[in-house]
């Protein structure tokens, strides 16, 4: 298996669309995380009674909240060492104001990545990806990107921005964003 200069190198020769939408992403955050700083030191001055404490909350609470520390992670080549199934309670309908709301469980998989140095990562995903992060198969892992690249998919693949399984077929991504598919590797690797 190559490294991940290796395949970013591939990434960025073959698909620069999604190094282009990576760079969005992690563009829109900063812009996100910006504006509700200014918010945030807008609040702090118009008060009249601001603390230091009001003040430390009202800038570290965007940082909380957004967690751009996921976009800016190492990433790495690595396999699928094993998958765990768990059910995940999560809302459904809309926020309670306005609309009913309620729960539901949904099955999901937690699946452990082990990297080039040994180091394990987790990442929880929607039982449906299942087919696609197999045991052992091997996977890239960009920053900025919420899914793992297969780096050999056969039949279907995962579009690394939006999460939509595709057949190879199609060419781009089935979902909103219409993303050239990745297929990087070959099935030796």
């Amino acid at each position: 298996m190559e490294g991940t200069a290796f395949y970013k190198k591939q990434l960025k020769e073959h698909y620069p669309a999604i190094l282009r939408a990576r760079a969005k992403c992690r563009a829109f955050l900063f812009l996100k995380m910006l504006l509700l700083e200014v918010l945030a030191l807008f609040l702090l001055y118009t008060s009249g009674k601001a603390t230091i404490v009001l003040g430390v909350i009202l800038c570290v609470l965007p940082i909380l909240l957004l967690k751009p520390q996921t976009l800016f992670k190492k990433s790495y080549v690595g396999r699928v060492m094993k998958k765990e199934d768990f059910s995940k309670r999560v809302r459904t309908g809309g926020l309670g104001l306005f609309g009913r709301t309620g729960m539901k469980e949904i099955q999901y998989m937690r699946v452990h990545f082990s990297d080039e140095k040994g180091k394990v990562h987790r990442l929880e995903l929607p039982a449906r990806y299942e087919q696609i992060y197999s045991e052992a198969t091997a996977v890239l892992s960009l920053s900025g990107l919420p899914y793992p690249i297969p780096l050999h998919p056969k039949e279907k693949t995962v579009c690394p921005l939006c999460g939509t399984v595709t057949s190879l077929e199609n060419g781009n991504c089935g979902g909103n964003c219409g993303l050239p598919l990745v297929v990087l590797g070959s099935p030796d690797s």
